[in-house]
C-alpha cells in the first residue's frame, strides 16, 4: 500500500505495528463482495485497509488473534471511520429493515 496516505499508525499491545490507510471506493467494493452481511462488511473493510507488520490479512487471521489486538484495531478503525460505521449499523440492523420478518417499505 506504499501508494496510499496513511491516517494512523499504532503499536499494538501485542507490541506489532498496525498501520491504517485511507480508502478508495475500490476497498469497499471489494469488502462488499468478500462479505454480504454488514458485520462481516465491516472486518472485511478492515482487512483491506490495515497492514501489521507491513502485511496484509484476511478476515480469518482475526480468528486467531489476541483478543486485546482485535480490540485495538477495531477501536482504532472506528476513530477514524466513524460516520461510516453508525451507517453501516443502520443498513445491516434487521429491526432497521424489516417489519415482522418482512422488509419494511
Amino acid at each position: 500500500m506504499a501508494d496510499r496516505k496513511v491516517l494512523k499508525e499504532i503499536i499494538l499491545p501485542s507490541g506489532k505495528k498496525a498501520v491504517f490507510y485511507n480508502g478508495k471506493g475500490k476497498d469497499l467494493f471489494e469488502a462488499m463482495l468478500k462479505g454480504t452481511k454488514g458485520e462481516f462488511l465491516l472486518w472485511h473493510l478492515i482487512a483491506q485497509l490495515v497492514e501489521i507488520e507491513g502485511e496484509k490479512f484476511v478476515l480469518e487471521d482475526f480468528y486467531e488473534m489476541d483478543l486485546f489486538d482485535v480490540l485495538a484495531i477495531q477501536a482504532t478503525f472506528g476513530e477514524l471511520f466513524g460516520s461510516f460505521l453508525s451507517s453501516l449499523e443502520k443498513i445491516s440492523s434487521p429491526s432497521q429493515n424489516t417489519q415482522g420478518g418482512q422488509l419494511a417499505n
